[in-house]
């Protein structure tokens, strides 16, 4: 609970009993990361007895030299802000993703319901495309970007006429010429 707004800085925790069952833990620092005021994460340094070197050296030097101080407890607290905001962009950047994601999504949802027939599949397409892409040992941000031109191949559909797209019929000369030029459409 101490640790919840600022540092904690512990030394000498070789004796007390609530450091008992923590062998060789000498002194700690535990710093909160704080977003909105809110603990989201600690971040922990400690120093551990060595028995080796400290049963050679002088004792009044051995017991200040590993000691956490005002110092450290600062550039701890400063090293958890810096992660508490690096976390923080790391969920913005995610956060706008998924806005661009939704965009696209509503934008590709907009062509399909002018072409009842062809609905879902631009979702499909760019699955079967990400699929294919992982399957070919392609990194992942590839095959996000494969994705996202999956969904987005047929919106120049929306600059095709209504009548052209609803027609259940062959279409005549004219007709063709107008659907294929969507993927231009789409491009520009």
């Amino acid at each position: 609970d101490a640790a919840i707004r600022q540092p904690v800085v512990r030394n000498r925790c070789q004796g007390p009993p609530e450091f008992q069952g923590l062998d060789g833990l000498r002194s700690f620092i535990l710093a909160p990361m704080l977003r909105s005021n809110s603990v989201i994460a600690w971040v922990l340094a400690m120093n551990r007895l060595d028995t080796l070197r400290d049963a050679s050296e002088d004792r009044e030097w051995s017991l200040s030299q590993h000691e956490f101080g005002t110092n450290e407890a600062n550039l701890l607290r400063s090293t958890a802000a810096i992660l508490a905001t690096h976390v923080t962009n790391i969920d913005l950047f995610r956060d706008k993703e998924q806005l661009f994601l939704d965009m696209v999504r509503a934008l590709v949802n907009a062509v399909e319901a002018k072409d009842r027939y062809t609905f879902g599949h631009s979702e499909r397409v760019g699955l079967y495309a990400k699929h294919l892409g992982a399957a070919l040992g392609l990194q992942a941000e590839v095959c996000k970007r494969i994705y996202l031109a999956g969904l987005l191949h047929d919106v120049g559909k929306i600059a095709v006429r209504d009548n052209v797209l609803a027609n259940a019929q062959s279409l005549n000369d004219e007709e063709f010429a107008d659907i294929r030029r969507h993927p231009e459409e789409g491009w520009g």
